[in-house]
């Protein structure tokens, strides 16, 4: 049941052909594919556009420099910048203000004597017995 396959080395010259460049078939309509520059030349030039692109990204990113961001010194001025002189409004005289003033310089005394052990001012009991159970 085993076909035997002929020796190559036995069979006759004829029957052996001698191929020597790329085999041509005409399997797709008749059209051979034997021209292999066709096929060679868009790869080529792809690759040279590429090629080109690369490079030329190169060395503009190789050309361009980072500047370190400009900042200025303070120049130091020998006379201090002179403070301007206000002038009171006619309402800071009158006597709600004068009262106001009073009360915001006596208020860091009245803190201080304050006394905070005070139960008025103590905060409500949170801890409150609902029957539930822990």
């Amino acid at each position: 049941m085993e076909q035997e396959l002929p020796n190559p080395q036995i069979l006759p010259q004829a029957q052996q052909p001698v191929i020597y460049g790329p085999v041509s078939s005409q399997d797709s309509g008749g059209a051979t594919h034997t021209n292999t520059r066709s096929y060679m030349k868009p790869l080529v030039i792809v690759s040279v556009i590429v090629s080109i692109l690369v490079f030329g990204a190169v060395f503009f990113a190789s050309q361009k420099q980072p500047q370190a961001p400009r900042t200025l010194a303070p120049t130091p001025t020998a006379v201090p910048t002179p403070t301007p002189l206000r002038t009171t409004a006619p309402y800071a005289t009158q006597s709600a203000f004068v009262a106001f003033e009073k009360e915001v310089t006596d208020l860091p005394e009245l803190i201080q004597k304050a006394n905070i052990d005070d139960q008025t001012i103590a905060p409500p009991v949170l801890d409150l017995s609902l029957g539930f159970s822990n």
